[in-house]
């Protein structure tokens, strides 16, 4: 194939659509990385933080332990503690102070998918969690991987959305709502934010897909 025959390929032919698929990815890629440095600031929500704390402890085998110790885990851990020693659970009022064996108790107020995730994801990226503090919030490798699982999960969602309005439209329809969910503000805002809103997103999506 000669340098026309190629030029036509790309231009007219077969090789169009490829040629429209790379362009997209492309521009799609450059957007997200300019959209990161400009609107990435580090994990400001409580929440974030908390599930990436919990996602280390998970990358580190300590299990789905929590070092974030609050008056009602502390309860809880002492009410765990009374009744594994034969306490029964109408005397839990009365249960003594128990002190802290450790500086991790277990997790029981954070939904353990999101966590999980990430911390598999930590692991299998072989983080070290050391992290000395700098002025460039992209800077961190744990957070930087929480980012790019959260875009992870809006990209999924978009095809997705994708394939369930063709199934219940046309492909006109399925590509708008796949480029609207794609490009959408709210949804990139939430996937780098740390939160479990686009796992959840996707997780919903499937659901109506699967129906």
């Amino acid at each position: 194939m000669n340098f026309h025959q190629l030029l036509y390929t790309f231009e007219l032919g077969k090789g169009t659509a490829w040629v429209r698929v790379i362009t997209f990815v492309v521009v799609f890629l450059g957007l997200g990385a300019w959209y990161d440095i400009g609107n990435y600031h580090g994990f400001g929500d409580p929440q974030a933080m908390n599930n990436a704390q919990i996602a280390r402890q998970v990358a580190r085998g300590e299990g789905y332990t929590t070092k974030i110790l609050t008056p009602l885990r502390l309860a809880q851990d002492r009410d765990r503690a009374f009744v594994a020693q034969g306490g029964l659970s109408s005397e839990l009022p009365l249960a003594a102070a128990k002190p802290l064996t450790g500086t991790s108790l277990p997790e029981t107020l954070t939904p353990p998918l999101y966590p999980f995730a990430v911390g598999c994801l930590d692991k299998i990226a072989f983080l070290s969690f050391d992290y000395s503090p700098s002025s460039n919030p992209l800077s961190n490798r744990a957070e930087l991987l929480n980012i790019f699982f959260g875009e992870l999960c809006l990209v999924a969602t978009a095809v997705a959305a994708f394939f369930l309005a063709f199934s219940l439209f046309d492909l006109r329809v399925a590509q708008l709502s796949g480029f609207l969910l794609l490009f959408s503000p709210i949804l990139w805002h939430f996937a780098i934010s740390g939160l479990a809103t686009p796992l959840t997103v996707l997780l919903v999506t499937l659901s109506a897909l699967s129906l």
